[in-house]
């Protein structure tokens, strides 16, 4: 949960919104690291906020303020830390008694969060996640909990089908909305007055509209967020795994020259060398774009290095005309900091991704509709216990979540589970070269860009043209300069603001 703070003038403010510390503040400057750092991630991590002298309380740290004044405001100091929980190697379990335990800690966990005096729901996407959350709590429940779904008319992106088919299972009562392209489009112009600060994760979009629908029928809600994390769910793990495990069998000289000679022949290029074989089913899902990925990657050596690179949205911060990224994860330097690959990657979601992206967009989007949500997955017995395992369970069969599953299993059969899992996400690339057209260019366009003077005018117009013209895939770029945008020209008119417009020009 967010707690803003810092120095307006002469006072000290604090709140759990950004927008109340800001209103009425004179002076306040756009901190243009901030910036770069958002561009680099599509979120600006904590301590930071995108105005310079206010900061978020990072999670597990705390701020005393001395009753008696100060020079200078007091630094936070952690009094929980995600390299203290002890990762020491656990009495071995075999693998029913490990699925025992977690089945126990969920079910002590979601029990807790059951506590109400209010309506009360679980988010239903059709995932691993949510499913084990609300099967949990349906079995703790004496009557049918309430489930809430949405579906969209794009098949690729519609899970609700699924999620119905689990709802009938476990016999809860499901609301289930339908969200047409139109619905998804108009939410996207109240997007600023959801995020206090620039945020660029596209799922946000369906993220506020579930949130809303969900407020109809309960106060609070359930979430499965959490569990990717925890039990290396994400599909990019198993690719980093992979290709590293390929590449330190390759001399770095070697590596070099091979990305060299992708470099080449331009992204359009391999499309259409590769086009054939698409249509005859060859590559799967190998594209221009993801061939000017792996050369990009095939330049670095250092691990930490090449998994950020490979979760960054802009490669780097030179879109931004001025302003500095931070050091990437500075615990990562810690003695305690695990070294196997696996965890190492956790580790790092964890610190950043999980409760600077992942629970934000959640809180923020229902708060907005004046929705609770809550997190049992994140309970610290579940962490805590995640820590001890195995990879073995955690990954297993080129597949993450293992033991989440064998959980799940207990609830609902793997015949109604199984199958991929689509992604809370939109179809944002082909809607900015639609519908959204318009819309992109104006807040692109050069006089709207140079109202700030935060980017540079010529990159991010030549990615513009790059992306209405098809040859390259720069939805998630664009968006994120596109939401900056949105949240400044929401802003703008405030009188603080116009501070900020001189101080850039």
């Amino acid at each position: 949960k967010p707690l803003y703070y810092g120095m307006v003038g002469d006072s000290f403010r604090a709140a759990s919104e950004l927008k109340a510390i800001v209103v009425g503040a004179v002076g306040l400057e756009i901190d243009r690291d901030a910036v770069a750092e958002y561009v680099r991630r599509s979120y600006i991590p904590a301590p930071q906020t995108i105005w310079k002298g206010i900061s978020k309380l990072r999670p597990g740290h705390l701020l005393e303020i001395p009753i008696d004044g100060w020079e200078t405001l007091p630094a936070s100091r952690a009094w929980w830390r995600l390299n203290d929980v002890d990762q020491s190697s656990a009495p071995p379990l075999q693998d029913g008694e490990a699925v025992e335990t977690l089945d126990g800690l969920l079910r002590e966990s979601v029990r807790g969060q059951m506590i109400s005096d209010v309506p009360i729901g679980v988010f239903l996407s059709g995932g691993i996640d949510s499913s084990v959350v609300a099967a949990t709590m349906q079995s703790l429940s004496p009557r049918p909990i309430r489930t809430f779904t949405i579906g969209f008319d794009d098949k690729q992106f519609d899970e609700s089908a699924k999620a119905a088919a689990i709802a009938r299972h476990l016999g809860t009562e499901h609301c289930v909305e339908r969200v047409s392209m139109t619905d998804a489009l108009q939410s996207v112009q109240g997007l600023g007055a959801v995020w206090d600060e620039p945020f660029a994760d596209e799922s946000q979009i369906p993220t506020a509209i579930l949130a809303a629908m969900a407020r109809k029928h309960v106060t609070v809600c359930l979430s499965g967020d959490g569990g990717d994390e925890l039990f290396a769910g994400y599909t990019r793990y198993e690719r980093f795994l992979t290709m590293s495990k390929t590449m330190g069998r390759v001399p770095a000289p070697m590596r070099r020259a091979f990305g060299g000679v992708l470099g080449s022949v331009p992204v359009w290029g391999w499309d259409l060398v590769m086009r054939p074989a698409r249509w005859a089913g060859v590559l799967g899902g190998v594209s221009g774009d993801r061939i000017g990925k792996l050369r990009e990657l095939l330049r670095l050596d250092d691990p930490d290095e090449i998994y950020f690179h490979m979760v960054s949205c802009w490669k780097d911060s030179g879109v931004v005309t001025s302003g500095r990224e931070g050091a990437t994860l500075a615990d990562l330097t810690s003695p305690r900091t695990p070294t196997d690959p696996l965890s190492r990657l956790q580790y790092t979601d964890q610190l950043s991704y999980l409760p600077d992206d992942i629970l934000v967009k959640v809180d923020r989007a229902a708060m907005h509709s004046s929705l609770e949500t809550r997190v049992p997955l994140l309970d610290h017995r579940i962490v805590d216990f995640s820590w001890r395992l195995p990879e073995r369970m955690k990954r297993r069969d080129g597949k993450g979540k293992w033991i989440l599953r064998k959980v799940l299993e207990r609830y609902v059969p793997t015949t109604i589970t199984d199958g991929p899992k689509q992604g809370f996400g939109i179809p944002l690339a082909r809607w900015l070269r639609g519908p959204l057209r318009e819309w992109a260019c104006d807040l692109l366009s050069e006089e709207s860009l140079a109202r700030h003077g935060m980017f540079s005018e010529a990159i991010v117009q030549t990615k513009l043209r790059e992306h209405l013209s098809g040859l390259r895939n720069w939805s998630a770029q664009l968006w994120c300069i596109l939401m900056f945008q949105v949240w400044y020209q929401r802003w703008s008119v405030h009188a603080q603001v116009r501070g900020v417009e001189h101080s850039a020009r």
